[in-house]
């Protein structure tokens, strides 16, 4: 009989709520006792209450959807240093996470993306500039690669050098020059056409290797061949 009685119980739950938690106890049959009865009660009264409180703030929020959008706008304009300053604080605790949520983003969103870009760029045109130095001073691979690929759009040569080009031949040469053996670490470093673009290579990874300066600059638009018999490499 216990559980049978439970089963009407929580099925004529809404009506005893409704009528204002009447005493419950009073409707037991003889014999019965649980020892949790009060609390579950308890819980479903707190329960009822939370969802209550729910329905209520999603009812007013409906309501008052204009009133409660000027009340956040003005929020934000107040506390804009303090928003800031949360926002910074909680993007630096969860880099991975920011970072995976605004590449999904990006993904789903690529239009409005690029016109956000656009505008943000043509509104601080100044900022860009110092942004973009700032990473080619960081990263001068970038940079050599960059005015490759220029050169060879320039004479139409096809192809592009790769993003991570450099770090594959440094450690494919075991950070020598290609020509010399000299250490690139000490000499520095070249991206260097094996067949150049002035002779119709092409500007493509397997065109191009690591040289140290001396050797790039002696090299300049001859014959691979013929330079490496020059520099008494070849026979």
């Amino acid at each position: 009989m216990t559980w049978l009685y439970q089963y009407i119980l929580l099925a004529d739950w809404p009506k005893y709520r409704a009528e204002g938690w009447v005493n419950i106890g009073k409707m037991r049959p003889s014999g019965w006792a649980s020892p949790n009865h009060s609390s579950l009660i308890i819980r479903k009264k707190v329960a009822a209450k939370k969802r209550d409180r729910r329905e209520y703030k999603a009812a007013y929020r409906i309501k008052n959807k204009e009133q409660i959008k000027k009340y956040e706008a003005s929020y934000r304009i107040k506390n804009s240093e303090a928003i800031k300053k949360r926002k910074a604080a909680y993007r630096a605790k969860n880099v991975k996470r920011e970072r995976e949520r605004s590449a999904a983003y990006a993904a789903a969103n690529k239009e409005q993306t690029k016109k956000r870009y656009a505008s943000w760029k043509a509104k601080n045109i100044e900022h860009v500039k110092e942004l973009n130095a700032a990473y080619r001073l960081a990263h001068p691979e970038v940079k050599r690669r960059d005015s490759h690929n220029r050169r060879a759009q320039k004479k139409n040569n096809g192809g592009r050098i790769s993003t991570d080009l450099f770090s594959k031949l440094f450690l494919f040469q075991r950070g020598k020059c290609a020509i010399c053996k000299t250490c690139l670490k000490k000499a520095g470093y070249h991206y260097d056409h094996i067949i150049t673009l002035s002779r119709g290579g092409e500007n493509k990874d397997s065109n191009i290797q690591l040289a140290c300066p001396k050797c790039n600059l002696k090299k300049r638009n001859k014959d691979p061949i013929k330079f490496m018999q020059e520099m008494g490499l070849l026979l």
